[in-house]
C-alpha cells in the first residue's frame, strides 16, 4: 500500500543542487492534487541544501545524511534510498535525468520491483496513475505510459523540461 506521496530525489554534487531537481519539486507541486511532495536529499553533513530546497515548497524534506555519500557508489546510492523508500511506499517517485539520475533510478527500480520510465518529458496525474509523456520514433511521436500495479511509480525527466519556481 503506498503512502500518497511524490518524492523528488534531490541530486547533490559537492554543495551544488542539481538545478533538474527544483524543477522536478515545483512540477510536483502543479499536480500534487492533495498528494505531499517530498524531496530527498542524500548528503554529507547538513548543509545549506535545506534551505534552499525550503524555497522551493515541498511539504517535507527527508534527509538521508551519511559522511560517506560524497564517495559512494551508485549501487550504495540506490541502497541507501532503497531503505527508506522500501518502508514507506510512496505513490510516485521522480529524478532527473542526468548521469547520476539514469544510473540509480533503474538500480532502485529493480531493488523495489516496480516501473521505470526513463527521459520523460511531462507528467501529470488521472486519477491514481501517475502519466509519464515520452518520446519514441526518434522524437516524433510522444506516448502516455503508466504504472497500474506496482508502486512507487518511477520516472526520470530530461533536465530543463520545466521551470524551477520559488514559493512565495
Amino acid at each position: 500500500m503506498d503512502n500518497n506521496e511524490i518524492w523528488v530525489y534531490v541530486e547533490i554534487t559537492g554543495s551544488k543542487i542539481e538545478p533538474t531537481s527544483l524543477q522536478l519539486i515545483t512540477k510536483a507541486k502543479q499536480i500534487a492534487d492533495g498528494r505531499k511532495v517530498v524531496a530527498v536529499v542524500p548528503e554529507t553533513s547538513k548543509t545549506q541544501a535545506e534551505t534552499i530546497i525550503k524555497e522551493y515548497g515541498p511539504d517535507r524534506i527527508e534527509s538521508l545524511v551519511d559522511d560517506q555519500f560524497d564517495e559512494a557508489t551508485d549501487e550504495e546510492l540506490a541502497d541507501a534510498l532503497f531503505q527508506v523508500t522500501d518502508q514507506n511506499r510512496p505513490n510516485s517517485l521522480l529524478f532527473p535525468a542526468t548521469i547520476l539520475g539514469r544510473s540509480i533510478a533503474p538500480r532502485l527500480q529493480a531493488k523495489l520491483q516496480t516501473g521505470l520510465t526513463g527521459d520523460s518529458l511531462d507528467i501529470y496525474y488521472e486519477n491514481d496513475l501517475l502519466v509519464q509523456v515520452k518520446p519514441t520514433y526518434g522524437d516524433n511521436v510522444m506516448c502516455d505510459i503508466v504504472c497500474p500495479d506496482k508502486r512507487p511509480q518511477m520516472v526520470t525527466v530530461r533536465p530543463n523540461t520545466f521551470r524551477a519556481k520559488k514559493v512565495n
